[in-house]
């Protein structure tokens, strides 16, 4: 009798024991499987916008920004499959151009999770994210590299009418003059006054001032010599970073001729916002994608995206801000936070000497108007 009574009582709290650990497990899943659907995308570095035609730029100080995330980590909230499929620069080119999209830009490649149909966890790293809105594509998610898209988009997403409702609300970055993928400018003459005409030829004058930066840039890859750019674009805090970045590169690309480049493939020079902040001074701010073949081994779809500030300096653009998305060198400088040019002439020696590479720092050349 007792020993029977000691036998129950074994078997119930192995009973319980397992009904606690079927307990945990079960909570444990459920806890993770919540996390990954709260996660999902990185908050990124900056937004491109797609309209009309037409490229828009959201910064992270926007008031859009935080929303434009939201919706769309809400279009992930089911699991989510691998598509066969793979797009082709120019395709997606295209798609760009005639469908609305949001596009996410990181500094530096990020690691996603996503829940699969089958309850598996998908990894992906990617360093750029583009979800479309609109067409036959608007179900996917399509990662990226500089420069490049991969294959296998994922998908299916939610309905993407309340993100594509808020980006539809989005002002035009100028409503008269739309950048063209082609490179052409499109103007709508009905009803414009003297001041708007004025605005657009200074819009014209900004866009070919960055043009012109994005020219002498490649050219100097290829030529292996940083061009002049002392007559459209200040040396100061905002700026001199890049240029380092840019004899940084050059230097490293001479020394290790495999890195030299073959071809420049893309120049990109994306819609910016132009903003009168007064009389005297305006502004316009620009997005631009560079993509490039290198020679050996030969790799074709990388580059980089940089942003250009402009302003408007005794009635000729100047760039006065520049900042690079991608090279892990120049992050390293940019999350050091320097605030003089001496310190950031001091880590470019640093990162010269640590890698072997031998090259004479530019002089600085700083406006005495202080930009």
């Amino acid at each position: 009798m007792i020993l029977t009574m000691k036998l129950k009582s074994l078997i119930l709290t192995i009973g319980f024991l397992i009904l606690t650990f079927i307990f945990i497990s079960c909570s444990s899943q459920e806890n993770n499987n919540k996390n990954l659907q709260e996660s999902f995308i990185e908050p990124p570095e900056k937004i491109m916008v797609y309209k009309n035609n037409e490229q828009i730029v959201i910064e992270k100080n926007f008031e859009l920004y935080t929303k434009i995330v939201e919706l769309a980590n809400d279009r992930i909230k089911e699991p989510l499959n691998i598509a066969k499929l793979a797009f082709e620069d120019s395709s997606l080119k295209t798609i760009k151009s005639n469908e609305t999209a949001v596009e996410f830009f990181y500094s530096e490649k990020v690691s996603s999770e996503f829940k699969s149909d089958n309850d598996k966890v998908l990894k992906k790293e990617y360093s750029r994210l583009l979800m479309l809105l609109t067409g036959d594509n608007k179900e996917l998610l399509i990662f990226g590299d500089d420069g490049r898209y991969h294959d296998g988009p994922y998908g299916r997403l939610l309905p993407a009418d309340d993100l594509l409702n808020l980006v539809t609300q989005i002002p035009e970055s100028n409503s008269l003059t739309k950048k063209q993928n082609e490179g052409n400018l499109t103007e709508t003459t009905k009803g414009i006054s003297e001041k708007d005409i004025k605005e657009e030829k200074q819009i014209e004058m900004a866009i070919s001032m960055a043009q012109k930066f994005c020219d002498d840039m490649t050219k100097s890859w290829l030529k292996l010599e940083r061009v002049d750019m002392s007559d459209y674009l200040v040396d100061n805090v905002n700026t001199h970073l890049v240029l380092n970045w840019i004899d940084f590169d050059i230097a490293d690309r001479k020394q290790n001729t495999w890195k030299q480049l073959k071809s420049i493939d893309k120049v990109l020079l994306n819609s910016g916002n132009f903003e009168r902040i007064s009389e005297t001074q305006i502004t316009y701010k620009t997005f631009v994608e560079i993509g490039y073949t290198r020679h050996e081994p030969s790799v074709i779809g990388i580059g980089i995206n940089l942003t250009l500030n402009l302003e408007m300096v005794d009635g000729k653009w100047m760039i006065t801000g520049a900042d690079i998305l991608g090279p892990s060198i120049y992050r390293e400088w940019k999350e050091s936070n320097y605030t003089t040019i001496e310190e950031m002439d001091e880590a470019f020696r640093n990162s010269c000497k640590e890698k072997g590479i031998l090259v004479n720092i530019h002089k600085s050349t700083i406006s005495e108007k202080g930009y």
